[in-house]
């Protein structure tokens, strides 16, 4: 056993053998480059300085000893040791300990590389293996840069050290803290916002390096991060060298209020509380829509108790669903959207190609399970076409189409989105119209056909094949939707005219089958529909034609004739077999004619008859052109005036004051005068007719088979 006393001792090395001991007595120093321990070397109250190797292969006993490296360049401090007293306050100094031992330090740890420049290295021995350090009671750490270095102490659990550099894998070491910062709501099975993590050194502390972060939830259920939007699941992320932060992904598959941990060594963990919220939507648009049109669709993502969700970011499917009919094969024309806004997507210009009632939905695209649906929304067509076939006459052959009043026509009817395509699920109830054209007035008319209904609809189109209208006139067909009758459509004009006329006469008096000249008869006119009943508001003009007949002019009908007018004075101007016709005068393919009449020429003779003063017969007859007595008239009546030679009025006659009606066309009167003179008949007829008067000779004597005419003289002045 040995003992140093000297107050001061310099050596290049100092190697304490195996078996030897060497106790410091007082406070000497001892200054060395090397310090090889294979014996016992108790310290006492001395200073060790070393500036190379401490190799500790025996024992060392610290005492109250302090032990100091030095000088330039690099030092290597080899198995663990105990000190009393451990300081290095050397500038630019490097020191390695060896890896997986500790360094235990009873009394006072003193670290200090002077300046920012000048920091003290501290290394293990074998990179990314820690070297213990047990600090058991005070410490002062500056301008030192670090690395794989384990703080043991239970005395200083934290070794906080300034303006110093991290230089990783340091336990228990603080060089800093990190904190986490965004949005902390989200939504179950949704990516959250980015979340920051932040690095404030402590003591104006620094990193050389990237630092790896360490990310941990307590969350129940899976969850995970990323360290890109959408990216692919990691553990970690890296702050760059040169940076103080970074940021991340969070997705957690379980509703609640899970923590969220960033950590790493040499730093204070940093946390955050996520609210993770079960998502449904709410999903909103105005009823009804018009097909093929704009319309605004809002979904709002709500929580459990019905709050907006401001945070969701997510991105949603958006479906339809057919309430009635039950499917469909309209489209939407958004199918999805990202652009949610404090919770809230709001899509101006949303539309939807079909009709009927629907509702529309939304399902998180990640997490299927978070949906919501719309009220009922019924969309209408933007308008429809009305088209008329099995017409009598298209619009390619005259102005405008035409048709018989009251005949069957085709009506096809076409529901129409924006686009102007036909709408298939279109099945509302349509109303039918008329627009009166000319007469530009209410005509009261009606469709057989005014509603179409859910089952006139196929594929969008309702084609009603007995439509008719009962009216004459150019109309045009408009359909309206019933829930909304600004929405419509209007038919090509058509003009609605007559099937026919019937022209009836009035009825031949008894026995006879003709008509004299210039007898008038009437002509009945009635204006026929299809179904052969008269058109009520029929206002065209007519004209008349026929053979030999003075006829009346051209006429136009009025409402108060309801399709039916009597035309008087119609009678023969010569003999002739003929009939009237007659005919529209805008559409002369409407006309009638009347049945087949003969207009005969008749005259009305008296035959001339002689005999005594007194009364005498006289045969009156009616006959045709020929002469011949038309036997057929049982009803001509006729009157007659006498005109006597001498004018006395002593001739008289009964036909003279009471009309005599014929029988087979041959009537006898009797014409009475006391006088003898010849007396004049001229018959006059009803109808009237061609007159041919007779003679009454009176004043014949009859005696012995001889007769005298008797004459009488008659002085001028005499009547």
């Amino acid at each position: 056993m040995s003992a140093l006393l000297c107050g001061s001792c310099f050596a290049a090395g100092v190697t304490i053998g195996n078996g030897a001991t060497i106790t410091l007595a007082g406070s000497p120093t001892i200054t060395t480059i090397d310090l090889d321990i294979s014996g016992t070397l108790s310290g006492g109250a001395g200073n060790i300085d070393f500036s190379g190797n401490w190799s500790r292969g025996g024992t060392f006993t610290a005492g109250s000893s302090t032990v100091s490296i030095v000088g330039a360049g690099a030092s290597l401090v080899n198995n663990s040791n105990t000190f009393f007293n451990f300081s290095c306050v050397t500038a630019s100094k490097s020191i390695t300990f060896q890896s997986a031992v500790t360094q235990t330090v009873t009394n006072s740890l003193n670290l200090n590389g002077q300046a920012a420049g000048t920091r003290i290295v501290l290394r293990s021995s074998a990179s990314g293996t820690q070297w213990n350090v047990d600090p058991q009671a005070t410490l002062s750490v500056q301008y030192v840069d670090v690395k794989d270095s384990n703080n043991l102490s239970a005395v200083n659990p934290t070794i906080t050290p300034s303006f110093s550099m991290d230089s990783g894998n340091n336990q228990d070491w603080n060089f800093g803290s990190l904190s986490i910062s965004g949005n902390q709501s989200m939504v179950v099975g949704s990516q959250s916002g980015p979340l920051t993590i932040d690095i404030t050194f402590t003591n104006s502390n620094t990193a050389n390096r990237n630092i790896i972060i360490d990310l941990a939830s307590d969350s129940s259920g899976a969850n995970e991060f990323r360290d890109t939007s959408g990216g692919a699941a990691v553990t970690s992320v890296v702050v760059a060298a040169g940076s103080t932060s970074t940021i991340f992904y969070y997705v957690d598959n379980a509703s609640g209020s899970p923590t969220i941990t960033a950590s790493t060594l040499g730093y204070t963990s940093g946390t955050i509380t996520m609210t993770v919220s079960t998502i449904t939507f709410q999903v909103s648009a105005a009823s009804p829509q018009i097909a093929g049109s704009n319309f605004i669709l809002t979904i709002t993502a709500k929580d459990q108790t019905g709050a907006t969700v401001t945070g969701y970011a997510g991105t949603v499917n958006i479906t339809v669903n057919y309430v009635s009919p039950a499917t469909g094969a309209g489209v939407l024309g958004i199918t999805s959207t990202s652009a949610f806004v404090g919770g809230i997507a709001t899509i101006t210009n949303q539309t939807f190609s079909d009709c009927g009632t629907l509702t529309i939905k939304a399902t998180d695209q990640a997490t299927p399970s978070m949906t919501g649906t719309s009220a009922n929304i019924v969309f209408l067509p933007f308008d429809f076409t009305v088209e008329l076939t099995g017409l009598d006459t298209d619009a390619a052959g005259s102005a405008v189409d035409k048709h018989v009043v009251s005949k069957p026509f085709t009506l096809s009817v076409t529901s129409r989105n924006a686009a102007g395509t036909a709408c298939p699920n279109y099945k509302g109830n349509t109303l039918l119209s008329i627009d009166y054209v000319s007469p530009s007035a209410d005509q009261s008319g009606s469709l057989a056909i005014s509603t179409l209904g859910v089952t006139n609809w196929t594929n969008g189109i309702a084609a009603v094949t007995a439509q008719t209208y009962n009216r004459w006139g150019t109309i045009s067909i408009k359909a309206a939707d019933a829930t909304d009758t600004t929405r419509t459509g209007v038919s090509p004009d058509i003009f609605f005219v007559p099937k026919d006329f019937t022209l009836t006469l009035s009825a031949i008096p008894a026995s006879r089958n003709f008509y004299y000249t210039n007898e008038s008869f009437t002509v009945t006119v009635t204006v026929r529909d299809f179904n052969n009943l008269a058109i009520v508001n029929y206002q065209g003009t007519i004209s008349f034609s026929g053979e030999g007949l003075n006829l009346p002019a051209n006429y136009t009908f009025t409402l108060s004739d309801a399709g039916v007018h009597v035309f008087n004075g119609v009678n023969g101007s010569r003999q002739a077999e003929t009939s009237v016709f007659a005919a529209d005068t805008g559409t002369s393919s409407v006309a009638g004619t009347s049945a087949a009449i003969d207009i005969i020429t008749g005259t009305i003779k008296v035959i001339s008859a002689s005999g005594p003063v007194g009364p005498v017969l006289v045969e009156v007859n009616i006959v045709d052109s020929a002469g011949s007595v038309l036997i057929s008239d049982d009803s001509t009546t006729f009157t007659v005036s006498l005109s006597e030679f001498i004018a006395d009025n002593s001739a008289s006659s009964e036909a003279a004051e009471t009309p005599v009606q014929v029988s087979g066309g041959i009537a006898t009167i009797t014409v009475t005068d006391d006088s003898a003179e010849v007396v004049t008949v001229t018959p006059s007829s009803v109808p009237e007719l061609s007159v041919e008067t007779g003679t009454v000779t009176f004043g014949t004597v009859s005696g012995a088979g001889v007769g005298i005419q008797i004459w009488r003289e008659v002085k001028e002045g005499q009547e």
